[in-house]
């Protein structure tokens, strides 16, 4: 059995001056920001720490390639978290709202 599984292809975002700048900082953060979560916040210290920090090293090489070199086709982290952070940080000033509210 063949099995054939096609995706859409990345989208062509538009270019304008500063956006490689600004993807190689989006593509370096996130991951800066997870190895310090977990540096900071995990107790256990060791082998698996390492590994993990050079696995996050390692995907921010990957990350700040695409930025650098497909940058039209590279899609920001912050945005697309930050519409689902504000997108849930409304939704529950809806319901303090709505908790208020007298009966």
């Amino acid at each position: 059995m063949f099995l054939v599984v096609l995706s859409k292809p990345a989208p062509i975002y538009p270019t304008w001056l500063g956006r490689r700048t600004l993807a190689a900082v989006d593509a370096c953060l996130w991951p800066a920001v997870w190895a310090w979560i977990i540096v900071a916040h995990v107790p256990a210290r060791g082998l698996t720490i390492r590994w993990l920090c050079a696995l996050l090293v390692l995907i921010a090489c990957r990350r700040l390639w695409r930025a650098l070199s497909d940058n039209e086709h590279y899609g920001f982290s912050t945005v697309r978290w930050g519409k689902a952070l504000i997108g849930v940080w409304v939704f529950g000033y809806a319901l303090k709202l709505l908790s208020q509210v007298p009966i």
